[in-house]
């Protein structure tokens, strides 16, 4: 196995970590942790499960996460590529025997096809030369017949019923233009109200906000941290480099996994790291 993947057991072991808290702080069943400690990597079955395992368990021990998931690359290639040449001959070869199996049927369904597609074409163009001859056998001329006319009669008479009902529909316009202005005095009065309403709010929660203390925990590296605001935890997890989160309470408790990798900001100032990498420690901040 390559070397980056013995040092779980190792690891955790050193900082006094038992497999029952790391399964509670990690949320990874503690079956799942004991075989990725002992290298069965077979007996999590799913590949996008188990990289995310070794990822979270890495950044929790303090371990360096990117070159853990390389190790297990490395260590799956050979398997991956042996699977992948078998998949390509057993794809070929299965091409080739069905072809030679039905090579007089492929070739009798291409014939037909052929014959079906000029009957079709025939048939289209049998249809044009019909459409070009009238009843009585000759070619059709472009003279004026009564349905012409009786169609452009009833043309007219379409046109000028459409510009009475557009002549009603301004007039119907123009009350409606009457109706909207009063509608929107009446709604300009209520969004005025509404927005006192929202400005009186907005005093009542900054009065209540500068009672609490906020703070950004910024990861410089991927860390695993937890946050407690006033006893109730409100995040838990991995968090890769370069991403901020907020909180805000009267009493905020962080839980660091990896020292050397986050700092917090609080009223402007930048506090941290606090440790070195994979050094496990906790930081309180509240109002005094």
């Amino acid at each position: 196995m390559v070397e980056n993947l013995r040092r779980f057991k190792e690891r955790r072991e050193e900082l006094g970590i038992s497999l029952k808290e790391a399964e509670e702080e990690t949320r990874i069943r503690i079956d799942y942790l004991r075989a990725i400690e002992e290298g069965d990597f077979d007996y999590i079955e799913a590949e996008v499960y188990l990289r995310g395992f070794l990822k979270v368990y890495s950044a929790y021990l303090g371990l360096d996460t990117r070159q853990v998931l390389e190790d297990y690359k490395k260590l799956k290639e050979p398997e991956i590529i042996e699977e992948e040449v078998i998949k390509k001959e057993s794809f070929k070869d299965k091409i080739l025997s069905s072809f030679d199996e039905h090579q007089n049927v492929v070739l009798m369904s291409c014939l037909i096809g052929v014959v079906l597609l000029i009957i079709g074409l025939l048939a289209v163009v049998g249809f044009k030369l019909y459409g070009l001859i009238d009843e009585s056998g000759n070619m059709a001329n472009g003279s004026p017949s009564i349905e012409t006319t009786q169609m452009k009669e009833e043309i007219m008479q379409a046109k000028d019923d459409k510009e009475i009902k557009e002549d009603e529909a301004v007039e119907v316009k123009e009350e409606n233009t009457v109706a909207e202005v009063k509608k929107d005095t009446v709604e300009n009065n209520v969004q005025e109200t509404a927005m006192y309403k929202e400005d009186n709010d907005k005093l009542a929660n900054e009065e209540v906000i500068a009672e609490k203390i906020t703070i950004q925990v910024e990861t410089i590296d991927d860390s695993w941290y937890s946050v407690e605001v006033d006893g109730n935890v409100l995040f838990k997890g991995l968090v890769v480099a370069n991403k901020q989160k907020t909180f805000s309470g009267e009493k905020i408790r962080v839980k660091i996994g990896n020292a050397a990798g986050i700092r917090v900001i609080k009223d402007g100032k930048i506090m941290g790291p606090f440790g070195s990498k994979g050094e496990v420690i906790i930081k309180e901040f509240s109002i005094d």
